[in-house]
């Protein structure tokens, strides 16, 4: 994975070219150049020329420590920090793969700028062929209509039959706040709210925690249980991953 992004609600598109760009100049060597070569005459770069001994000669790169795309719109921040360096930094002869993780996607539809991130990726389909995008997301219909020709997998519908038995094992393990007596009862009930989602196995047990360090009281196993089928967090933690190029 060369670079992740977490999508919150409202996040700008420049924001989340800058947060990838900047991973990039850290995870992949050639981009600093690369990206110093598109946006030298548009925006104010920190940049520091590093030279490294080797075996038979040195090699000079480039740092940048600070990326301030100034006053570029969103779509520019695309096009100039992200599309444009990875397209040059393949015709300069690497070729390795690179996979940019996206998570939440969904939470950019409520960006009120011109173009939101969804539209902006989708974009992308002029990249190298060894660029990937694994995007998560809620079904959500306004997302999904953007990527209706890339590889989709639900990770819930397409789980393995077996994720059960895991989801179980991990709540087990991690009610370590929970009175012993306790833990079977409620790592079943939070294992079949689950349905073979762990992060919203793992937001329960964190929120079960809350009962006290010493162990929830068989008075509270009750309420716990009552909340756990409410499945308001169930909903947030759907997830669709599709693999765009």
């Amino acid at each position: 994975m060369a670079a992740h992004y977490f999508v919150s609600a409202s996040a700008a598109p420049r924001a989340f070219a800058r947060s990838v760009a900047e991973q990039l100049t850290h995870n992949l060597a050639g981009f600093s150049e690369a990206l110093a070569s598109t946006l030298r005459d548009r925006v104010q770069i920190a940049v520091e020329q590093t030279v490294s001994s080797i075996t038979g000669g040195s090699v000079t790169g480039v740092r940048i420590d600070r990326l301030d795309l100034g006053a570029l719109s969103d779509e520019a921040c695309f096009d100039n920090a992200l599309r444009e360096p990875l397209k040059e930094l393949y015709a300069d002869g690497f070729d390795r793969p690179v996979i940019i993780v996206v998570d939440g996607l969904d939470e950019a539809a409520t960006y009120t700028g011109r173009i939101d991130a969804i539209r902006l990726l989708a974009r992308l389909t002029d990249l190298p062929a060894k660029v990937r995008f694994l995007l998560t997301m809620r079904p959500d219909p306004r997302v999904l209509k953007y990527y209706r020709e890339a590889p989709r997998l639900d990770l819930i519908g397409d789980s393995p039959a077996d994720t059960d038995n895991d989801v179980l094992l991990y709540a087990r393990q991690r009610l370590t706040g929970v009175d012993e007596a306790l833990t079977s009862e409620l790592a079943a009930g939070i294992n079949e709210a689950a349905e073979g989602n762990f992060l919203y196995a793992s937001l329960e047990v964190a929120r079960i925690g809350q009962f006290g360090t010493r162990g929830a009281r068989r008075a509270q196993t009750s309420e716990i249980m009552k909340a756990l089928t409410h499945r308001h967090l169930w909903s947030i933690c759907a997830r669709v991953a599709i693999m765009a190029e």
